[in-house]
C-alpha cells in the first residue's frame, strides 16, 4: 500500500506505521516526554511521503519529515483544489435513459454501457487536491548527529525531534493549532546562541517565493485547471520566524531565503489561505486573510500558542480511553513493534491504532472545515492517487463511520455541510441526467459539489450515492437525539428518497 486511500480506519498505517526501513538495531530508548498514546522512531522519515508524521488542525495540514541536516514540512490547505465553480451536469442527458433501459431489459448490455458513456457521463471526472508546496529548514553545520528520536504524540497532537551535536542537544517542536490557526514550529537547543538555520520555500504549483523584512517567506499562487474546468483559485503561504537573541538575514536572490544565526530560541509560525469562500464563489483575498491570522497572534507567545492548542486537541482526544493491557512492547520504536505485532502478545498496539485513527480524524475535520478527503488533508502531490477526491461508494463514508461510536460527533459537521451542499448541485444533475425530483450523487465528489456520473459506465452509473451518504445523517441523530438537528437535515435524506422513487422503474420480466 503506497498511499493513504481508504484512510484512517483500514488504511491508515501507511502514513506512520510504516514509517520507517527496519535495518540496525535499536540504540535509544523512548523518548520520556512522549505519553502512552505516541509513535516514535529513531531515523528521519528519508524521502517517502508515507513515512512523515502527519500534523492538523482540521484546516491546515502537514508532514514532518524530521530531517537532521535538511527537514522537509510539507503543507496542505484544505480548500486548495484544482478548477473553480462549475455544473458538469449534460441538460439533455435524460432523453437518452430510455433508451439504455431498453437495452438492459431486452438487448446488449455492451450497447447500454456504450450509450451510458456516450451520452450519461458528467464533462469531466472531478477535480484533484493539491499541494501548497514545502518549508525546507537547513542545519548544515548538523551533519554529526547522534541520539536522534522523532515522535508523535496523540494525546498532544505535538510532533517532535530531537538529536545531540557536539554535546548539545536539539529539539524542534511541530504543531498546527485549531485555536490560532496557524502550524507552529519552535527551535531550541539545550545551550544559548545555538540555533542556527535557514529556510526555504517550493512548490510544484504555479507560485512564486518572496523573502521579506523582518524575516518572512511569502508564496503565491494559482491553482492548476483540470479537464476543462480554468484555474481561478489564488493562494499565498506566509512563513514568519521570530526569535530570541540572535539575528536574522533575508536574501531575496535566486532563491529566497530567511536565515537565523546565534539565537537562543526560534519560532516559525506558517498561515496559509485560498481565496475560496464556498463552491460557487472564489473571490476572497488569501493576502487580508493571512494578514487577519496574524494580527490575532501578535504578542501571543510560544508557550500560549501551545497550552490553549493542548486545551482544545484534548477536549477531543481524551473523551476515550481504552486499555487492552500492556507487556512493555510501547519501548520498541513503532515500526519494529509493528513489525512484532504479527507475532502476537501487544494488545496495547491495537489499542494505539484505534487512538491514532481517532486522532487522524481530529487533525482533518473540525466545524467549519472542508470533510476529510480520500488522504485527510496530506497530499504532497498534484495529482493524487484518485484525485485524492471524495469517494463515495465507501470511502468518504468510512472516514465517519467511528466519529460517533469514538465520540467525535462534533467533527461530522464537514461531512453534514458537503451532503447539503452537493444537495443543490445533485438536484439539478437529477434533472438534466433523469428527468427526476430529489437529488442524486454518484460515486465520487469533490470540493465544487460534484455530482455526476464519473469514470465510465462501469463505475458511475451507480446514482445511489445520496442514499449512502445520508446513512451517516440518520446515525448522528439516532446517537446525539437532537430533534432540532433532524428537522434540519430531513429535506436532504427526503430529497434523496424523491430521486430513487422517482428513478426506479418496473422490471418487464419480474414485475
Amino acid at each position: 500500500m503506497s498511499r493513504l486511500h481508504s484512510f484512517f480506519w483500514v488504511c491508515m498505517v501507511a502514513c506512520v506505521c510504516l514509517a520507517a526501513s527496519e535495518s540496525r538495531a535499536q540504540s535509544v530508548s523512548r523518548p520520556e516526554d512522549l505519553s502512552h498514546w505516541g509513535l516514535w522512531y529513531d531515523r528521519p522519515a528519508g524521502n517517502d511521503w508515507n513515512s512523515p508524521l502527519p500534523i492538523g488542525n482540521g484546516r491546515l495540514g502537514a508532514m514532518i519529515f524530521g530531517g537532521v541536516v535538511e527537514d522537509r514540512i510539507q503543507l496542505n490547505e484544505d480548500t486548495l483544489w484544482s478548477g473553480s465553480p462549475n455544473d458538469p451536469s449534460r441538460p439533455n442527458a435524460h432523453e437518452h435513459l430510455e433508451e439504455i433501459r431498453n437495452e438492459l431489459f431486452n438487448g446488449s448490455r455492451d450497447r447500454a454501457d456504450q450509450l451510458y458513456n456516450q451520452h450519461m457521463m458528467g464533462r469531466h471526472h472531478g477535480q484533484k487536491y493539491q499541494t501548497v508546496g514545502n518549508l525546507w529548514l537547513s542545519f548544515p553545520d548538523h551533519q554529526n548527529s547522534t541520539e536522534y528520536t522523532r515522535q508523535l504524540d496523540l494525546d498532544t497532537a505535538i510532533a517532535r525531534t530531537r538529536y545531540t551535536v557536539d554535546g548539545v542537544t536539539y529539539t524542534r517542536e511541530y504543531l498546527a493549532t485549531p485555536v490560532d490557526q496557524l502550524v507552529v514550529i519552535r527551535l531550541t537547543a539545550s545551550e544559548p546562541g545555538k540555533i542556527d538555520f535557514s529556510m526555504a520555500m517550493d512548490t510544484p504549483m504555479t507560485a512564486q517565493v518572496e523573502a521579506r523584512e523582518p524575516g518572512e517567506l511569502i508564496m503565491t499562487g494559482i491553482n492548476q485547471g483540470h479537464e476543462g474546468v480554468r484555474a481561478g483559485m489564488t493562494y499565498e503561504a506566509r512563513v514568519r520566524v521570530l526569535t530570541e537573541g540572535g539575528s536574522i538575514e533575508v536574501s531575496d536572490g535566486e532563491t529566497a531565503t530567511v536565515a537565523v544565526s546565534g539565537a537562543d530560541a526560534a519560532t516559525i509560525q506558517i498561515a496559509i489561505a485560498t481565496s475560496y469562500v464556498d463552491y460557487t464563489d472564489i473571490s476572497a483575498d488569501p493576502t487580508a486573510r493571512n494578514n487577519e491570522t496574524f494580527a490575532a497572534a501578535e504578542g501571543r507567545t510560544w508557550e500560549a500558542i501551545r497550552e490553549e492548542h493542548i486545551a482544545a486537541h484534548q477536549e477531543l482526544f481524551r473523551r476515550v480511553t481504552i486499555d487492552l493491557g500492556t507487556t512493555g512492547e510501547e519501548a520498541m520504536t513503532t515500526d519494529r513493534r509493528r513489525s512484532a505485532f504479527a507475532a502476537g502478545g501487544d494488545p496495547d498496539f491495537a489499542a494505539l491504532y484505534f487512538q491514532y485513527g481517532r486522532y487522524l480524524l481530529i487533525a482533518s475535520s473540525r466545524p467549519g472545515t472542508q470533510p476529510a478527503n480520500l488522504q485527510g488533508i496530506w497530499n504532497d502531490q498534484l495529482n493524487p492517487p484518485w484525485d485524492s477526491k471524495y469517494t463515495t461508494n465507501i470511502n468518504f463514508e468510512m472516514n465517519y463511520w467511528p466519529a460517533e461510536v469514538a465520540n467525535l460527533p462534533e467533527l461530522v459537521e464537514p461531512y453534514v455541510r458537503l451532503v447539503r451542499e452537493a444537495a443543490v448541485m445533485g438536484a439539478i444533475t437529477a434533472r438534466n441526467h433523469y428527468n427526476a425530483k430529489g437529488w442524486v450523487l454518484h460515486h465520487n465528489t469533490d470540493i465544487w459539489r460534484l455530482t455526476t456520473p464519473i469514470d465510465g459506465a462501469q463505475f458511475g452509473a451507480w446514482p445511489t450515492g445520496a442514499g449512502w451518504l445520508t446513512l451517516i445523517l440518520w446515525e448522528h441523530y439516532l446517537y446525539g437525539g437532537d430533534k432540532e438537528y433532524l428537522a434540519d437535515v430531513y429535506p436532504l435524506i427526503r430529497g434523496a428518497a424523491e430521486f430513487l422513487l422517482d428513478y426506479a422503474v418496473e422490471d418487464p420480466r419480474t414485475g
